[in-house]
């Protein structure tokens, strides 16, 4: 019976694998899209005018994850709408709830993009949004609100010459009461160098359910002091690896639940001024992560002053010192009270002088004379007559 346990086994397993290969292979989408590993990739970029949009009743499966490769216009120049109007229908009831819905618009190696309204309209069922390897020229305004709420938004590597401000009028990023796990309510843009070197004025406005926010590695070389200013919800902020070298004393202010902020690789500039906000962040128990170094002194940031080497190596000195003076005088303490308590001691008696003539002196010279004590000698002053 075991023997043949061990024979069934690997067959049904080897039936199950071929089953689920033979299943994955027979989804099929539109004409230029194709399926693996439960991921549907769209080649926009080849597709025909005929082949656009992306049509919804060509996928033998609603697209869970989606990748839609481009280069240049999205949607083309010549259609209103990247995508057909049977998404926003989609039954979603099939999809694996583990998982968000995903798309992904990807320029593979450094396409360009230009992304404008009608980009991703009737795509509300899509909770997670990916813009990746892509060179934006234009991200222009209202292109995203059709999604209305989504959990995660990113920009991934890639450059940004323009954001719109207007760009994420009407969406939401926030938690989403869903049956995925890790829910984020996150935003980020992630190594995609602004060109300017400036965030666009605005940029997080309409982000007020925002749980976190990443701009890391965006070549931003300034900070304003409103940059977070309506996002009180945010827990986290991660401002590493940019070109700016100080932060405005105010710029989080109003964000009671910020809890972790990370400032990596930060050239810091620094002055009393540029400082400031290190104290706000520490009566506000905010966790740091980063290099406090300063870039203008041979130093590092310690509270909300820069100490240079000199400065540090005598600091610590002092702090040492200070610590070992303490500890001896808690020892010291200790042990006096911990002494046993002896008998009581009888005063000492005052010492008698005796009054002894001077032998050396000639007889008859009765003018210097010695005290003699029980302690010792006192050499006494000539007796009057």
């Amino acid at each position: 019976m075991t023997n043949t346990c061990f024979k069934v086994f690997p067959l049904v397993t080897v039936l199950l694998l071929f089953c689920h290969a033979q299943w994955s292979n027979a989804q099929t989408g539109p004409s230029g899209c194709t399926y693996s590993d439960d991921v549907f990739t769209c080649d926009y970029s080849t597709m025909t005018s005929s082949e656009r949009p992306i049509d919804y009743s060509g996928f033998s499966i609603a697209p869970q994850t989606l990748i839609v490769n481009i280069n240049g216009f999205l949607p083309d120049s010549s259609d209103g709408r990247t995508f057909s109007t049977g998404f926003s229908g989609i039954d979603t009831s099939g999809f694996d709830a583990n998982l968000p819905a995903a798309l992904t618009i990807d320029c593979e190696r450094g396409g360009s993009a230009f992304i404008s309204a009608g980009a991703i309209y009737d795509m509300d069922y899509v909770q997670r949004f990916t813009v990746r390897n892509c060179d934006i020229f234009n991200f222009a305004s209202d292109t995203v609100d059709g999604f209305g709420q989504l959990d995660y938004f990113a920009i991934h590597g890639g450059s940004i010459t323009s954001i719109d401000v207007g760009a994420f009028g009407g969406l939401s990023v926030e938690k989403l009461n869903q049956t995925f796990p890790r829910q984020h309510g996150h935003f980020e843009i992630q190594y995609s160098k602004f060109t300017s070197g400036s965030l666009t004025v605005g940029l997080l406005y309409d982000f007020a359910e925002l749980n976190s926010v990443a701009i890391r590695g965006g070549n931003v070389s300034a900070i304003s002091a409103d940059t977070f200013r309506y996002n009180t919800k945010l827990t986290m902020i991660d401002i590493s690896d940019n070109t700016f070298t100080s932060l405005p004393s105010s710029v989080f202010d109003g964000l009671d639940l910020l809890s972790d902020v990370k400032v990596y690789n930060i050239d810091w500039e620094c002055t009393c001024d540029n400082l400031a906000w290190l104290a706000y962040t520490y009566a506000e128990n905010i966790t740091l992560f980063g290099d406090f170094a300063c870039a203008n002194v041979e130093g590092i940031a310690i509270g909300d002053s820069c100490q240079n080497v000199l400065g540090i190596i005598i600091l610590s000195i002092t702090i040492i010192s200070l610590g070992l003076v303490m500890t001896a005088l808690a020892l010291a303490i200790l042990t006096a009270r911990q002494a046993p308590a002896g008998p009581d001691q009888e005063a000492e008696p005052v010492a008698e002088i005796d009054k002894v003539e001077d032998l050396s002196k000639p007889a008859g010279n009765k003018n210097a004379v010695v005290a003699k004590g029980a302690r010792g000698a006192v050499r006494a002053g000539k007796a009057q007559d």
